[in-house]
């Protein structure tokens, strides 16, 4: 049998109060690159109750639990974006932290995810399921430019590591975005999908783990003042439903 798990790793706003005094930037403008940075509304977006769903509640300006702690293998840590930014994507210095106050949001926050994570695949792989990770994310066509140069950004990005990929699963997603009229486009702008962490530790669970990445681009849900389109949010949702059934 096969489970899935929806990881919803960017869609809360929210920064603890005691870090605020952190940010060097006026509270405006942390909350406008937080509004821009953050995937606000993916939980309401992707939320569905037959899976089992791992939510990160705090903002990905104040720890970002999809980067790796690792700078060698996080290609986004020279430009100060790595599991704790101190800078956002236009290259504004946002935040100064101490080394030990950025061990205790690593071990307090971004450890603490990720072994709701670990803990759900190995009950899941090990209790004799497969398991499906979805990767829940969105995104802001001025920061994907600001990234990644000027392009003609897709409705949809599906992200896939090849170890990792479900070819059936991938169809679907494609071909049910597509005949629905929204553009699709695979590993662009941006590429791969969580794996849980216990996966590169344990061949067993690795072997039964598949995960792909559903990154939405907010103009399929926003208006150009970053609400809710209530149209265009009703019809992305019963897309999303429909996914969920082929997948069920």
């Amino acid at each position: 049998m096969r489970k899935i798990m929806l990881h919803i790793p960017h869609s809360s706003l929210f920064i603890p109060n005691e870090y605020l005094n952190d940010y060097l930037i006026n509270q405006n403008l942390l909350k406008e690159y937080n509004i821009e940075m953050s995937d606000i509304h993916t939980d309401k977006i992707f939320e569905y109750d037959k899976f089992h769903s791992v939510r990160f509640n705090c903002s990905r300006l104040f720890c970002d639990v999809e980067k790796f702690t690792n700078p060698e293998l996080e290609p986004f840590a020279k430009y100060g974006m790595g599991p704790i930014y101190t800078n956002v994507y236009d290259g504004t210095l946002i935040r100064s932290l101490n080394e030990n106050k950025s061990s205790l949001i690593l071990n307090n926050f971004y450890e603490a995810h990720h072994q709701q994570l670990d803990s759900y695949t190995e009950e899941t792989i090990l209790g004799g399921n497969d398991l499906l990770v979805i990767d829940c994310h969105s995104y802001l066509d001025k920061v994907a430019s600001k990234l990644f140069g000027d392009s003609d950004f897709p409705d949809l990005c599906i992200g896939f590591d090849e170890k990792y990929k479900d070819e059936y699963v991938i169809d679907i997603i494609k071909s049910i975005f597509e005949a629905n009229g929204y553009s699709v486009m695979v590993n662009f702008p941006f590429q791969g999908a969580l794996v849980p962490n216990i996966a590169f530790s344990n061949d067993e669970i690795a072997d039964k783990l598949k995960s792909v990445m559903i990154e939405l681009n907010k103009r399929t849900y926003l208006d150009s003042s970053n609400q809710i389109d209530n149209k265009k949010y009703e019809k992305l949702r019963k897309v999303i439903l429909s996914i969920y059934e082929k997948l069920v």
